[in-house]
């Protein structure tokens, strides 16, 4: 993507915003203020996991098609605070905001591929349409970070979105103002398979041949007056596997998710 000076929609809130209609209200949304005709939200339920729901929303009747999110749905802030104010370091690879160009020529925006007889199309339109919160994007909170102690955080999003020039050759970045709610979390839990637990299993499988070597010699000597028929060869100054088959103990790695 090409990025290009340009002046990037900021400033105050929409001092005429829209009321929000009671249906848009309840004890899990929380909305930010208007800018330029538009909001944003965060809608939150408790599963298991925290599953965060960050929502765009207008008023305007002609907003379909004149806009598109950052590539990769990328916030312009995603932060969460435990009760202190500490900020949390996402999971290696979870970050979900970063820098975002203030403006992005049309031809550079990404294209999703052609399928069939339909043509390709923009990957990132974001479709909007009056008094329907439009998805921007869902975020699993305990996929993103590592709850320590359960309790109330602070979460605090900043959305970012692009709009069409009135040629259609570029669209520029609007910074919506920032939504900020408290959240209660549970501790995240312990994932089966860590590497501590792949180190385990290893071990008592290892444990298992072992009493396995052990239990057919016993046997060996007992019925066969002492004479045991175990070979033990050495080849490199390395003991050879002995002719029967181990069994450990399976294990699942899940190491991959953290």
């Amino acid at each position: 993507m090409l990025l290009l000076s340009a002046h990037v929609v900021a400033g105050e809130a929409d001092t005429n915003a829209v009321p929000l209609p009671k249906e848009l209200i309840s004890p899990h949304t929380v909305w930010g203020e208007e800018r330029n005709g538009i909001r944003a939200g965060v809608d939150w339920e408790v599963s298991g996991g925290m599953n965060v729901q960050v929502v765009v929303l207008t008023f305007k009747t002609n907003a379909a098609w004149h806009y598109v999110a950052p590539h990769g749905k990328k916030f312009m802030t995603f932060e969460l605070r435990d009760a202190r104010g500490v900020l949390l370091a996402p999971l290696k690879g979870k970050q979900l905001d970063g820098e975002l160009p203030q403006r992005i020529l049309a031809k550079d925006l990404p294209l999703r591929r052609a399928v069939g007889h339909h043509g390709s199309s923009l990957e990132d339109w974001l479709l909007l349409a009056a008094g329907s919160p439009g998805a921007f994007r869902d975020v699993v909170i305990q996929d993103v970070y590592r709850i320590e102690q359960e309790g109330d955080y602070t979460l605090m999003v900043c959305v970012a979105i692009y709009e069409f020039a009135p040629d259609e050759e570029s669209v520029s970045r609007i910074d919506l103002p920032p939504v900020k709610t408290k959240i209660h979390l549970r501790e995240s839990i312990p994932r089966a398979g860590t590497s501590s637990g792949l180190v385990t299993g290893y071990v008592a499988g290892a444990a298992l041949c072992i009493t396995g070597v052990v239990w057919l010699l016993a046997h060996r000597r007992k019925h066969n007056a002492g004479h045991v028929s175990l070979r033990i060869a050495f080849s490199h100054g390395q003991l050879a596997r002995p002719s029967f088959k181990c069994h450990s103990v399976p294990t699942i790695d899940t190491s991959s998710g953290n």
